[in-house]
């Protein structure tokens, strides 16, 4: 172990920062379905700010990148979560 944090990529709805239980996002993106990316990451539905609270609560050094793959709906194409998965580990997630 080298003592640095982990990295952790939240690939789902993206994170909302003001949320009270959301602390440093180390960065983000959009993935889009044609596999482009944007740097809003703003989550409309909840359910990525849920896992990145419930990430940070049990590991608070982890250091969290959002990764938006759905936005209106939990649905994704391989394509897309494929480009999700590759950002990542371009980033050394």
């Amino acid at each position: 172990m080298t003592g640095r944090p982990v990295r952790v990529a939240v690939i789902d709805s993206g994170v909302s920062l003001p949320h009270p239980h959301i602390g440093t996002i180390a960065a983000g993106v959009t993935i889009r379905p044609d596999g482009s990316t944007a740097p809003d990451y703003f989550d409309r539905l909840g359910h990525g700010t849920a896992v990145a609270a419930a990430i940070q609560e049990r590991a608070p050094r982890a250091e969290l990148l959002a990764v938006k793959v759905f936005d209106w709906e939990l649905s994704a194409s391989v394509k897309t979560l494929v480009s999700a998965i590759a950002w990542a580990a371009s980033r050394h997630v």
